[in-house]
């Protein structure tokens, strides 16, 4: 009982981790300033506008 229990908890985290959109976890992980702002305004990466100034990830 407690590997069947086990097995589904680790099945559910599977299907989780799978469905969930890819977050990129620094500015650096984006190819190019499109990607950036895309990411930025779906919400995707909330803190990429650091400054405030409406221009995520200037570094990219």
């Amino acid at each position: 009982m407690t590997r069947r229990i086990a097995a589904m908890s680790v099945a559910g985290l599977v299907i989780i981790s799978a469905a969930s959109p890819a977050i990129a976890a620094r500015c650096t992980d984006y190819w190019n300033c499109e990607q950036a702002v895309r990411a930025w305004c779906n919400g995707s990466h909330p803190r990429a506008d650091g400054d405030g100034d409406g221009i995520p990830c200037e570094n990219v």
